[in-house]
């Protein structure tokens, strides 16, 4: 196998790989909020457990990135795509920790026979919006398309607007009915983790533009 074929196939396993945890993550967030939804302790766990394998998954790609790097050389678009696949590893374990963090808040929820003292409706909108988000930068990243990253960073507005919208009803509830403040917190956080999700999948649309022009987006 020549030095070409051997750099295709083990970057080609690199995205595989990233492929499995964009996988992890999205099945980890649906489940945490599903668990946060119905007080679910079973599938709370889900995420449990999927966090230990994004940590696996995230150092094979960091290993096997590594040994890209000292073995082949690469320059250009070849060297791009590793440090690309490294810093999303990193991106959708964080976003698989948050899920995990979710289903922590539904987990405590439970033990403390608390209820809900309202319908979950806007933390399921950020929810939906989160998961398309990383549906397209992963897209994005496997496909090398600018344009479909570009409408990632579009969505992140909906989803801190969503935010916003929770923050403001929350806050009003938590004000009329001291009773109501942990509880309160609880779907705050919630909606913090959600909200930081749709950071890290805006990241991975940033390495996707990153790789197909070699520039980067500057923060706002």
């Amino acid at each position: 196998m020549g030095t070409r074929e051997k750099f295709d196939k083990d970057i080609n396993e690199v995205y595989r790989m990233l492929g499995e945890m964009r996988d992890l993550a999205i099945d980890s967030i649906n489940s945490s909020m599903e668990a946060l939804d119905k007080l679910d302790e079973d599938a709370a766990k889900v995420a449990l457990r999927n966090d230990v394998k994004s940590y696996d998954l995230m150092r094979n790609i960091e290993n096997r990135c590594t040994a890209l790097l000292m073995l082949q050389a690469p320059v250009a678009k070849d060297l791009r795509k590793i440090v690309t696949a490294m810093k999303s590893s990193g991106d959708l374990n964080r976003i698989i920790r948050y899920a995990k963090n979710i289903s922590t808040l539904a987990i405590e929820m439970v033990k403390e026979k608390d209820e809900h003292f309202k319908k979950l409706i806007g933390l399921k909108g950020m929810k939906d919006k989160s998961i398309d988000m990383i549906e397209k930068a992963m897209k994005a990243l496997l496909e090398e398309n600018k344009n479909l990253a570009m409408e990632v960073y579009k969505e992140e507005e909906d989803v801190d607007a969503l935010y916003e919208q929770i923050f403001r009803e929350l806050i009003t509830y938590m004000v009329e009915d001291n009773r109501k403040i942990t509880r309160g917190v609880r779907y705050l956080l919630a909606g913090r983790y959600l909200e930081r999700v749709a950071d890290h999948a805006c990241n991975i649309a940033e390495g996707a533009i990153y790789i197909t022009t070699g520039e980067r987006i500057a923060p706002d």
